[in-house]
This record gives structure tokens, C-alpha cells and sequence, in this order.
């Protein structure tokens, strides 16, 4: 609850500094004597001293310099936002294929390994108590499930030499 309030203080800090600058504008474009032109601009001077005692509060918060350069393109910043949100999931998608690989790698060791080095394996798993051999049968299931372009290696094109 406190953050959004400094937010929308600051917030209201510059709504407040763009109906400043707006009003010194008229009265600098239709001069009027009845209207103090030095008032506008102390007021002006005010709410930005404002803003600027606001800067200890917000020294935690980091905007990144890209959201500055969509908005001076003048796009949307959510744009950005969105942007990143397409980055995050592409790279987790790229992730989880990595660790999917990995896993049906280590089955696929695993169960060759014991295969060819029973005894060595037996060993390895009483060392890191780990259960009996994988069973391949689970790695083959996934690899036909994994996105079906077929360009997987499974346990039935692996040669041993």
C-alpha cells in the first residue's frame, strides 16, 4: 500500500507540473497584466522541488532505459512490457526443451550404462542411492509426445559400437 501511494503522489506531482507548464504557456501566449506570469512560474518551481524531494523515496525503483525509448517513439510503454514477457517465455520454452533433453539423455545413459557395465552401475546407484536402472520405455513415450516433428533421437537410433 505505501508504494502505490508514493506512486500515485508522484503521479499527481506531475500531473500537476503539466498543468503548470500548460497554464505558463497561455499566459505567456496571451499576456494578460491582471495574471502574475512570476506566480505560474513560482508555482511551477514549487512542484518540481517537489518531485525532486520525492527522489529519496524512489531511489529503489529502476526503469529500464528501453521503456524511455518506446515512450519517446511515442508507443505504448505496456508495449515493452509485453516485449519482455515474450522474451521471458521464449527463453523458458528454450530452457525446458534443454532440461527435457538432458533428463531423457541421463535415462538413456543410465540404461546403457547398466547394460553394458552391470556391476560399475550397480555400485553407482548403491553410492547415490538411487533406485534400479530407468526404464527406457518412459523415455520413449516422451520423445513421441516432446512437439512431434519426428527430429527427436530416441533409444531406438542410438548404436552402440
Amino acid at each position: 500500500m505505501v508504494d502505490r501511494n508514493r506512486f500515485e503522489i508522484l503521479e499527481e506531482n506531475i500531473e500537476s507540473i503539466i498543468d503548470h507548464c500548460r497554464e505558463a504557456g497561455i499566459v505567456v501566449c496571451d499576456y494578460q497584466p491582471s495574471v502574475s506570469f512570476q506566480k505560474k512560474i513560482n508555482d511551477l518551481v514549487y512542484k518540481l522541488q517537489d518531485v525532486d524531494r520525492m527522489q529519496v523515496e524512489m531511489q529503489d525503483v529502476h526503469v529500464p532505459i528501453e521503456l524511455f525509448s518506446k515512450i519517446d517513439a511515442g508507443q505504448n510503454p505496456q508495449l515493452y512490457t509485453r516485449e519482455c514477457m515474450e522474451q521471458a517465455l521464449a527463453k523458458n520454452e528454450a530452457v525446458r526443451g534443454k532440461l527435457d533433453s538432458l533428463r531423457r539423455f541421463r535415462v538413456l545413459l543410465m540404461s546403457e550404462l547398466s547394460r553394458q557395465f552391470p556391476n560399475e552401475m550397480a555400485k553407482y546407484r548403491a553410492v547415490r542411492g538411487d533406485p534400479e536402472a530407468p526404464v527406457t520405455g518412459s523415455v520413449m513415450s516422451s520423445n513421441s509426445q516432446s512437439n512431434g516433428s519426428g527430429a527427436e533421437t530416441g533409444p531406438e537410433s542410438i548404436s552402440l559400437r
